[in-house]
């Protein structure tokens, strides 16, 4: 147990990504070296990615546009991950010389083992993992500035599993080239829900702060209505504004190259600098119109067929690996198999309907 240190705690009952990440940020630059804090909250759907990541490698962005699914950038590294109302998000905020990922980990792993008499641990990335399986229910990241640190994670309690996996699953993952941290796919991913059926968000976050207070002599536990005052948190809402905005979430993508189906596009800060078939395009922001004109038999539907959720629903399909086979393999064959079909269609799709990139093209640029 601390003493003369004050544990916080703060709920969030904003469910907007961009705000709760604001408030973070607020709290972060804004610590006093007298207390330790915990921030809690859960989003509408939305995927996080990495501050040094690539949105177009990390994510579908045409379906989470078409579903309503939020896309943010956070200051932290790490790998990108799905919110929604069935994952609990928390942030430990601490001095440098506190900041300790491993003992934050440990301690909710074991709160929630005791309390739901079920197997949940650390691994040496740092994520948590539901036994047996392996299955990945947490990934965490941290950022430090100064002396300040933070370090927050996701903890899957009845996410959508299906819409996770489909909205982390970018078309194209491999057509870009970059430097870009990539995130690292778990072999299995799992929910809480999975072992325990009656289990809510609520229960979970109970025993999380319930945990977290054990450490301290003294504990404040304070709910957040509003967590974009300015009176309360002073600038909170210019935090909310930057990461909201173009330039924070597609700009700050490191370079990248992205192949297309006759063209190659140098991409650097979320502005086309380089198009060996189109001049035009250079100096304007890739956006997913541009990306239309070039593959709009894999964006638009052929015939009333959305051909990019069908090619994608291939793959997955393709890459469910039977007992006894090597995985490996199977997500060979599956590329290749997606890569002809996608080179197949196309002068079919021509042919019927005429090749009206080019004429897009004029209209767009």
């Amino acid at each position: 147990m601390r003493i003369g240190v004050l544990g916080r705690v703060f709920i969030s009952r904003s469910q907007n990504i961009f705000e709760n990440l604001a408030l973070e940020e607020w709290m972060l630059r804004n610590y006093r070296p007298d207390e330790e804090s915990m921030l809690i909250w859960s989003n509408k759907p939305a995927v996080v990615i990495g501050r040094h990541q690539n949105p177009w490698l990390e994510a579908d962005l045409n379906f989470l546009k078409s579903n309503n699914i939020e896309l943010a950038r956070r200051h932290s590294g790490g790998g990108a991950v799905y919110h929604d109302l069935g994952n609990l998000n928390i942030s430990i905020l601490t001095s440098h010389q506190r900041h300790e990922r491993k003992r934050n980990l440990c301690m909710i792993a074991e709160a929630l083992s005791q309390e739901f008499n079920i197997k949940v641990e650390p691994n040496n990335r740092n994520d948590l993992w539901l036994q047996p399986g392996q299955r990945k229910i947490s990934g965490t990241a941290a950022r430090i500035v100064r002396q300040v640190a933070y370090h927050h994670l996701t903890l899957l309690v009845n996410a959508d599993i299906a819409i996770l996996k489909r909205s982390l699953s970018s078309p194209f993952r491999e057509t870009i080239s970059t430097n870009a941290t990539r995130s690292v796919q778990a072999p299995a991913v799992g929910c809480l829900v999975h072992e325990i059926p009656d289990i809510t968000v609520e229960k979970v976050q109970n025993v999380v702060v319930e945990s977290f207070k054990k450490q301290y002599s003294h504990t404040e536990v304070i709910t957040l209505p509003n967590v974009t005052n300015d009176q309360q948190f002073p600038g909170v809402s210019e935090y909310e504004k930057e990461l909201h905005n173009w330039e924070w979430i597609y700009g700050r993508t490191p370079q990248f190259t992205l192949s297309l189906y006759n063209d190659r596009i140098r991409v650097e800060h979320g502005i086309i600098t380089e198009s060996l078939k189109n001049q035009k395009l250079i100096g304007r922001a890739l956006s997913g119109d541009i990306i239309q004109t070039y593959l709009g038999f894999a964006i638009k539907p052929i015939l009333g067929i959305d051909t990019t959720k069908y090619l994608a629903e291939m793959k997955a399909y393709l890459c469910e690996v039977p007992k006894g086979y090597d995985p490996k393999l199977i997500a060979l064959n599956a590329t290749v198999v997606t890569a002809l079909f996608g080179a197949l269609i196309y002068p079919f799709y021509a042919y019927l309907i005429g090749d009206n990139a080019a004429a897009e093209e004029k209209q767009t640029v």
